[in-house]
């Protein structure tokens, strides 16, 4: 009983039992720090790893989306799955990703499990991991120049012959999904910030830059835009023509099968409805207007300018119009084509808008090269000749918008 009581009340070894005991809370909270910090180490760089790819697969030069979806997939595996760059400490086979594109979104998955090496002894083997990035075009990128709204047609943007078409600060935009629909063929010379088409193309080996493909549509920015109003037909206002070597100034109003310009014309500011006929300048004609819109409509409603002479236009600064130099109602002559045909002489300065129309750009010498904002937005766009066009989005305020093509991407998740 006596060495019971001796070896009850022995504090000599008690020290080394406490400390064993209070070590353990004490590793566990160093071990769990130092495995958190891999752990969230490897999240960053696995987040880093499918935000490249989501943004690889939006923006490549894929025929299809299917094509994008594979890029993207390889992007990523090249980046983590390689046993050659690995360098995040995942364990073996636990690596899980997953690739979608839908309506435009780009969505990349990745998740796998980290060892621990501190709190394996608390009884936690691993720490697992998961992230997600999501990826669009930039809509905001570039604005648009030229677009043709056909979503269907071949060649729907075709520059041919000897054209040569300048607009280096802006796009050109095919919402077409034929495997042609923007087309750049013969002698023809095409330059422009980039060309985009929702289908395909046709262009030189030589083409700088190239077209891309699978581009996603570009919506018109005036498809609302409401038709005037026109005031009703009389002898004073029907069949207006200015011939050949006579001066005329005419006022803003309706016009009533059609307005035939052969002269010297100044047209005083305002709105020209077109009513029933064509706008028709003459290539020996001189007009001039500033602050002028031509909204054509109505039966046989169509344009034919022929810039010989000097046309010098710019848009309406105001009003359900501002920005726009010659509209072509949407519902009137649908599939008629219209001309624009000029020369060094040629200044237009507003959107030619022509929704349900084609329009033939033709010319010689430098025509477009001094306008410094001529937008072309139509069902199909033919550029042909020695036409050229130059834009700056910057020098009109439109009443809405010059439209955007996405040509970058940026993450939204």
């Amino acid at each position: 009983m006596n060495w019971l009581r001796r070896f009850r009340n022995d504090k000599s070894a008690n020290v080394g039992v406490l400390f064993a005991i209070s070590v353990t809370p004490i590793l566990g909270v160093t071990g769990a720090a130092v495995d958190y910090m891999r752990a969230s180490n490897a999240r960053v760089e696995l987040q880093a790893a499918v935000d490249a790819a989501a943004i690889a697969g939006v923006i490549a030069d894929a025929p299809n989306d299917a094509a994008r979806i594979t890029l993207a997939q390889n992007y990523l595996t090249a980046n983590v799955a390689n046993p050659d760059s690995v360098t995040l400490p995942l364990e073996d086979e636990s690596l899980e990703t997953s690739v979608g594109l839908n309506r435009g979104i780009m969505t990349v998955r990745a998740s796998g499990t980290i060892e621990t090496v501190m709190i394996k002894v608390l009884g936690v083997d691993a720490i697992p991991i998961t992230v997600t990035s999501q990826a669009v075009k930039d809509r905001n990128s570039m604005p648009v120049c030229v677009l043709a709204l056909n979503k269907a047609a071949s060649k729907a943007i075709n520059f041919a012959g000897n054209s040569t078409f300048i607009a280096n600060k802006c796009f050109v935009q095919s919402n077409s999904a034929a495997a042609d629909a923007l087309s750049i063929a013969g002698s023809a010379v095409a330059k422009a910030a980039g060309f985009c088409a929702v289908g395909g193309y046709s262009a030189p080996s030589s083409q700088t830059p190239m077209p891309q493909r699978d581009c996603l549509s570009v919506d018109d920015p005036y498809a609302n835009t409401a038709p005037p109003v026109p005031a009703s037909c009389n002898g004073s206002n029907t069949n207006v023509a200015v011939q050949p070597n006579k001066t005329r100034t005419l006022q803003p109003g309706t016009y009533c099968g059609g307005l035939d310009l052969k002269g010297n014309v100044t047209l005083q500011p305002g709105l020209y409805i077109i009513k029933d006929g064509n706008l028709s300048i003459n290539s020996q004609a001189t007009v001039t207007g500033d602050g002028v819109t031509f909204y054509i409509m109505g039966t046989n409603a169509g344009f034919t300018i022929n810039g010989g002479g000097n046309i010098n236009l710019t848009a309406m600064s105001s009003g359900a119009y501002k920005g726009m130099v010659i509209v072509h109602d949407r519902a009137s002559n649908v599939g008629s084509t219209n001309t624009l045909n000029g020369n060094s002489g040629t200044v237009i300065k507003g959107v030619v808008y022509t929704p349900t129309q084609q329009l033939t750009l033709t010319g010689t010498g430098t025509f477009g090269q001094t306008s410094p904002f001529m937008p072309i937005i139509a069902d199909q766009i033919k550029i042909s000749g020695n036409a050229g066009a130059s834009s700056d989005v910057t020098a009109m305020d439109t009443v809405k918008p010059v439209p955007f093509v996405p040509t970058g991407a940026r993450l939204i998740f």
